[in-house]
């Protein structure tokens, strides 16, 4: 199972912060955004800055928001990373045409998988895709409008962008090789699962949940849902779910059920940042 080739806004970074491995993680939902700062000399360390809610009104007030956090934590001329909760991009599957032999006849696929599945042109979305002509591939689309804002947003504060990154493309670079054969792979943040289904050591499907508040007190919950997901899809069940991201700890509590949940930690030096944290745990996915 390979990396996810998906990096949206992507620049090199370079100058002093690059040098002495210095940077700043974003992390961004619907509803709040965390910053922290890492970095690797003399040792490997971090600091979390400061996390905030977010007027979700707009994507104005969201964009407000996010330029006063980081002027109240001074985190200018620093290289950044921004990580997107899954609920602000749109994940899916892409199967290639049987007489594709171009990338653009993997573009055209794209576009209508896109059309198909939200009922609208592609051309307000930066689509991007681990692309392949030979098997189902998968692909990630952000609103043009939100990138362009925290393009600006980063040029303001004096920020070198190194990226824009969805939780679950984060999370899946870093751990992709942790992942158990005949196990699946999958994130959390606020109130959305998303789970990537593994068939034969290749991502064939996705899919992404709604969690009800009652679900995070059912141990059983996430296990079930993965249980129907395998029968609708004619597949074994996973014999293990590994999960990054803000769970319920019950759910992996009880290691007797099929599958069993094992959770992929975000943590720096082990500290896990969680809980009150939950946007700061967002920013630290993929984080080595």
């Amino acid at each position: 199972m390979n990396k996810l080739s998906p990096l949206l806004g992507a620049a090199l970074a370079r100058g002093t912060q690059a040098l002495h491995g210095t940077s700043l993680r974003v992390g961004l939902s619907k509803n709040a955004v965390g910053l922290l700062r890492t970095w690797n000399w003399p040792r490997r360390g971090s600091e979390v800055l400061i996390e905030r809610t977010l007027d979700a009104s707009s994507q104005e007030a969201i964009a407000n928001g996010v330029r006063a956090a980081l002027a109240d934590a001074h985190c200018s001329h620093m290289n950044a990373t921004i990580v997107l909760a899954d609920n602000l991009t749109r994940l899916f599957m892409v199967t290639p045409p049987s007489n594709a032999e171009r990338l653009r006849d993997c573009h055209a696929a794209v576009a209508m998988r896109f059309q198909s599945l939200y009922g609208e042109p592609p051309h307000d979305w930066k689509i991007d895709a681990d692309w392949d002509a030979c098997h189902p591939f998968l692909a990630c689309a952000v609103s043009r409008g939100l990138l362009a804002t925290l393009q600006q947003i980063s040029a303001d504060s004096g920020l070198t962008l190194i990226g824009i990154v969805p939780q679950f493309i984060a999370g899946w670079n870093r751990w992709h090789r942790s992942v158990a054969d005949g196990a699946w792979y999958g994130t959390m943040h606020d109130d959305t699962v998303t789970l990537g289904v593994i068939d034969g050591h290749r991502m064939t499907d996705i899919r992404c949940l709604t969690v009800p508040a009652q679900a995070h007190h059912d141990e059983g919950w996430l296990s079930d849902q993965a249980t129907r997901e395998a029968l609708r899809l004619a597949l074994p069940v996973p014999s293990r779910i590994h999960l990054a991201g803000s769970a319920p700890g019950g759910w992996f509590a009880d290691r007797s059920r099929t599958p069993v949940c094992t959770r992929l930690e975000a943590n720096l030096d082990g500290q896990a940042f969680a809980g009150e944290w939950a946007d700061v745990a967002l920013a630290c996915t993929g984080v080595r």
